[in-house]
């Protein structure tokens, strides 16, 4: 009937429930029977003590033969219950109903042998529950008989019997309300799971639109927050990965269109100087390909974990002046002045090529985002145990939007000039193997910070 989450839920209210009101009924009524019997035994116990100091104190001379049987109908009437006067060998000589049958129960002998015997069981001539007081009757300091007070226990087994109804109508009224209460509850639990199921199969499959109603501020809740924030998140990537595809789409797209265009120009037949320039341009195309290709090989690697560094000594300050070396050319065309301020920098353990891979694209982006006039700053020091590099650039600067974003992968700011949305992720994961950082400032018209830190 119930599966899942919400039948276990179910079953063990019940079952928790069901067990402490077993517990709960069975102490009770354990508890009323001891109750009662134990009052109809004191009760018992009194008429005999006092049946026995009537004895002595006004019988005691009397044969026991001849007033047995008044002895037995008076007390009857006072008590309300069977009487009877025996003597040491157990034999009735008086009984208030005229029972005369012998009795044999262990009350009777511990009344014989001087003290109050109590009996509750079986009345051996009518088979009910019984119980049985006998006390000794007393001649100076010898026992020379017995009196017995006997009453049925029915009306207690009946009393205790309406008890038992009661406490399982009651039980069951218990169990039912749990049982509601129980469905209610699961529902309320498995509800939001199913819902967070398929939510997360949508999602898996691919609509990364679909949310899931957060019903209660509980940890079922908190998942559902975090799944709409996942889906959110992974809709945001979904996004900036189709706009990547597109991005290097239309960039694959130029160069494969210039280098046609001057294969079909060549093959025409052209002088050498127009063949000089479409091979140059065929030439610088490649190239460009060819980095594009590359940014995304290491991408693939670093996302994949199988990137390794090729650890060794690095001279930093020498690896930035020929960083800067290589790109001062083109900075020089573009107009840009290059500003080189280095403190004496140590020897650091790294990888030579990919620090330098990350210096270029920095670079780059200066170049690429400062227009002619412009200048960028490139300053290094030691504070402590931390090597900290820092490229200036007085370029278009990046909006606020845009620049919590730049170092993840596939996202390209909304400005003239945007790339893959490789180099700066490519560039932060390697900063990172080496376990330092990358921290960008910016502001839109005065131009960008990168400031790098490795350890020293």
């Amino acid at each position: 009937m119930f599966k899942g989450i919400r039948g276990r839920l179910i079953w063990t209210y019940i079952f928790i429930v069901l067990s402490a009101i077993l517990l709960l009924e069975g102490f009770l009524v354990e508890w009323v029977w001891r109750y009662y019997t134990g009052n109809i035994r004191e009760i018992m116990v009194q008429q005999a003590q006092l049946a026995n100091n009537f004895f002595k104190n006004y019988i005691e001379d009397a044969n026991l033969i001849y007033v047995a049987q008044d002895l037995s109908e008076d007390f009857a009437q006072v008590s309300n219950t069977e009487v009877q006067v025996m003597n040491t060998s157990g034999i009735v000589l008086g009984d208030s109903i005229g029972n005369f049958e012998y009795a044999e129960s262990e009350d009777i002998q511990d009344a014989i042998n001087g003290n109050i015997g109590v009996y509750q069981g079986k009345y051996m001539d009518t088979n009910e529950d019984v119980m049985a007081v006998s006390s000794p009757l007393m001649k100076g300091n010898r026992v020379v008989g017995v009196i017995r007070f006997v009453t049925s226990l029915e009306g207690v087994e009946e009393v205790m019997r309406r008890i038992i109804i009661n406490l399982i109508e009651i039980g069951a009224a218990i169990v039912a309300i749990v049982v509601i209460v129980g469905i209610w509850v699961s529902w309320t639990l498995t509800k939001p799971l199913d819902e967070i199921t398929r939510a997360a199969k949508e999602i898996s499959a691919g609509d990364f639109k679909v949310r899931v109603s957060k019903r209660f501020n509980d940890e079922i809740g908190t998942l559902a927050e975090t799944l709409n924030q996942a889906a959110v998140e992974l809709e945001k990537l979904d996004t900036m990965k189709n706009d990547f595809i597109s991005s290097v789409s239309h960039e694959i797209r130029t160069p494969l269109t210039s280098i046609k265009g001057w294969v079909v120009t060549l093959k025409e037949g052209s002088d050498e100087e127009i063949m000089k320039k479409g091979l140059d341009i065929i030439e610088k195309e490649t190239d460009r390909l060819t980095v594009m290709v590359n940014k995304l090989l290491d991408f693939s690697k670093l996302e994949s974990g199988r990137i390794s560094l090729n650890m060794g000594p690095v001279d930093l300050k020498e690896l930035i002046i020929s960083t800067v070396d290589q790109i001062r050319p083109r900075a020089e065309r573009l107009g840009i002045r290059l500003d080189v301020d280095l403190d004496d920098l140590p020897m650091i353990e790294g990888d030579a090529s990919r620090l330098r891979q990350v210096l270029i694209n920095i670079l780059d982006n200066s170049l690429k985002f400062t227009d002619s006039g412009g200048e960028i700053g490139i300053y290094a020091e030691k504070s402590q145990d931390i090597a900290r590099i820092v490229v200036q650039d007085t370029g278009c600067g990046i909006p606020e939007g845009d620049l919590n974003h730049i170092t993840e992968k596939f996202y390209t700011a909304k400005a003239k000039a945007s790339g893959s949305g490789l180099g700066l992720a490519i560039s932060k994961e390697i900063i990172e193997l080496h376990g330092g950082k990358i921290n960008i400032k910016s502001r839109v018209g005065e131009g960008t910070s990168v400031m790098i830190e490795l350890p020293a």
